[in-house]
């Protein structure tokens, strides 16, 4: 949905404001992860660092594999995104033209995966807090990463745009 308004009546100056709501499928990468990356366990290498092709089978090199787990949640929300921008364009004299626009946008039930629902055995520090360090063991050493995936992720976005227009075609834009 979107409107433009003509608030003093000169065509110098127009506001225009727009709103939707979009929703996100649930694609076949979600289905086919759900399906093939369950019980009884699969095999994983984590590989560290940003190896080029085709290096990514040498940082893999004396890794040992690890039993994982990919979940799906079953009872998945619907993802969507609503989305809105509100502007106001005023020509100051004849070629040059001032914007200033607001445009926001949050996104609800998006899909995530959680790092690890196994965490690593913490060590207890002096004051009590607990630290996580590399390496450390896991709590069930049989099973490295459970990583489930559910649709409990939000997001959140605002933004502000400013512009000077002025002969033709020539722009500064912040």
């Amino acid at each position: 949905m979107s409107a433009a308004w003509d608030p003093v009546g000169d065509s110098k100056t127009v506001v225009r404001a727009g709103a939707g709501i979009f929703f996100d499928l649930l694609g076949r990468r979600e289905l086919t992860i759900a399906g093939v990356r369950t019980l009884p366990l699969f095999n994983r290498i984590l590989v560290f660092g940003r190896p080029g092709f085709p290096d990514i089978l040498r940082a893999a090199e004396g890794r040992n594999p690890s039993k994982s787990m990919d979940g799906l949640d079953y009872h998945l929300n619907q993802p969507y995104v609503a989305r809105w921008q509100l502007n106001l364009e005023c020509e100051l004299k004849r070629g040059t033209m001032v914007r200033a626009g607001y445009s926001g946008a949050r996104g609800i039930h998006l899909l995530g995966q959680f790092i690890s629902a196994i965490p690593p055995v913490p060590e207890v520090q002096g004051d009590g807090r607990l630290f996580f360090p590399e390496g450390s063991p896991y709590v069930n050493p049989a099973c490295s990463r459970i990583g489930p995936r559910c649709s409990q992720f939000n997001s959140f976005y605002q933004g502000l745009t400013l512009s000077i227009q002025s002969g033709l075609g020539s722009s500064f834009n912040l």
